[in-house]
């Protein structure tokens, strides 16, 4: 068990190594491939865009096809991917691994936590794997800035990218031999209508938000990409809302704590991606300094995320997630908001403790989110269980009926009754005491009828 959580993590780390390991080679890549401002957008938005886009479908895939499988074809995918970038030529190049890293990631992720959640049945054992699982994937954002900084100062950019080649390797090869292979029989069909009109839709807006700055934000270029990604997105909300089995489960939007704790990723995401991106930039050419010298000086971010990220968990559930998620929103929107007043002039020492109160944030926001997101009392991939975190109305207004009067304890029978057999159901005004205790008799008392099965007589053995 403790070989599958560290293979998982350990997949889950390079992914997000990936996402922001990037941001400390881009001055490099710029020089050496003589590319702009646009081009660096690219190479990081080509990855970001694929995983976003096929992370959902690459739920799906691991349910059908086996978990095991899929996250060992992303492992692949991932590993050769890298390989390509590393040798990339041009731009163009670097941008077409870039896409083939974020497909292998998109069956890299979803499975490792599908292989954790099938592992760890237990719902506190399972909310314990995934906020490791979520902590040591945010070390892994934490970290990238100075890993990448020291690799690309010693080798060059080329090494960001094959720093993943050994511990794909090491992945494989140890999966093979360590991980069992699970799938879900019930998994939905793969929503391919639904995967078409999502990546083209945000394909479409993310390109006008790129190019805009370089073609103009009124050419007809833009105008009509942002036009075409808005029909797309439409078309899409329209197409889900009529399958059967939609890629996003639409009921779970539904749920204030879903909406909420995924609304709070997304900005989160946005705000750490955006900020990555500049780190470097802005400590290379407005400051002067060398790559290794930029990748030390975010390193701040990476201690406070490090340090933070195994006491988050602690926090939330002593104190509830709500309040440690609201905590490290408010500490990252003002740590970044402070990093919005540094200038060129301004010394490191007036920087850093901004830095570490961002990372400070981020770490508490994103194990505690991680943790509301997934609900121990929820099956994987599926809705909500009839059991101790979620009950159906009837089950309440059974426990008001029967638990608010002293002369009706029989109100854990009931949702025994709702929950078990539906030809048991009670009706809403109840069978009353005595039909409650004949039913709650043994077997052997109940008659013909004993078991819910017509016909059958259990009798009460001789004495």
């Amino acid at each position: 068990m403790k070989a599958l959580l560290t293979l998982t993590c350990a997949g889950q780390f390079m992914v997000l190594l990936d996402n922001t390991i990037v941001g400390a080679a881009l001055p490099d890549m710029q020089q050496r491939l003589h590319t702009g401002l646009t081009g660096l957008q690219w190479i990081v938005d080509a990855y970001v865009l694929l995983v976003a886009m096929l992370l959902l479908s690459g739920g799906v895939f691991a349910d059908r096809f086996g978990r095991r499988r899929v996250f060992l074809a992303g492992v692949v995918v991932f590993t050769a991917a890298s390989v390509v970038c590393s040798l990339a030529p041009s731009i163009g190049w670097l941008i077409a691994g870039r896409v083939l890293q974020g497909v292998g990631a998109a069956a890299l992720s979803p499975a490792s936590l599908a292989l954790l959640a099938a592992a760890y049945p237990a719902p506190r054992e399972r909310v314990r794997a995934i906020g490791l699982w979520a902590g040591f994937s945010g070390i892994g954002l934490a970290a990238a800035p100075l890993a990448g900084g020291v690799l690309v100062e010693s080798f060059g950019w080329p090494a960001i990218f094959l720093v993943n080649v050994p511990i794909g390797a090491v992945l494989l090869l140890a999966g093979l031999r360590v991980l069992g292979e699970s799938r879900n029989p019930s998994a939905p069909p793969i929503d391919v209508p639904g995967t078409v009109l999502s990546v083209a839709g945000v394909g479409a807006v993310t390109y006008g938000l790129i190019e805009g700055g370089s073609r103009g934000w009124t050419s007809p270029v833009i105008l009509g990409s942002f036009a075409a990604g808005l029909v797309l997105l439409a078309a899409f909300v329209v197409v889900e809302g009529r399958v059967s089995t939609p890629m996003p489960p639409l009921w779970l939007f539904r749920q204030r704590l879903f909406t909420v704790s995924n609304t709070a990723m997304v900005v989160v995401g946005f705000a750490l991606m955006g900020s990555s991106f500049f780190f470097s930039q802005f400590f290379v050419y407005v400051q002067g300094t060398s790559v290794l010298i930029a990748g030390l000086r975010t390193l701040p971010v990476s201690l406070a995320m490090v340090i933070v990220s195994p006491y988050a968990g602690r926090f939330a559930a002593r104190y509830g997630f709500r309040v440690v998620v609201s905590i490290g929103l408010a500490l990252a929107g003002l740590g970044l908001l402070a990093l919005g007043f540094v200038h060129a002039d301004t010394g490191y020492g007036n920087v850093w403790w901004r830095l570490a109160v961002v990372g400070i944030g981020f770490a508490l926001h994103h194990v505690a989110a991680g943790r509301s997101r997934h609900p121990g009392g929820q099956p994987a991939g599926g809705r909500p269980r009839l059991g101790r975190q979620q009950h159906h109305p009837a089950d309440r207004r059974g426990a008001r009926r029967g638990g608010a009067r002293g002369d009706r304890p029989h109100a854990g029978v009931r949702r025994r009754l709702l929950r078990i057999r539906p030809q048991q159901r009670l009706p809403r005004g109840g069978y009353g005491d005595a039909g409650l205790r004949r039913m709650h008799r043994p077997v052997a008392d109940r008659g013909p009828y004993a078991e819910g099965r017509p016909g059958r007589t259990v009798r009460r053995p001789s004495s």
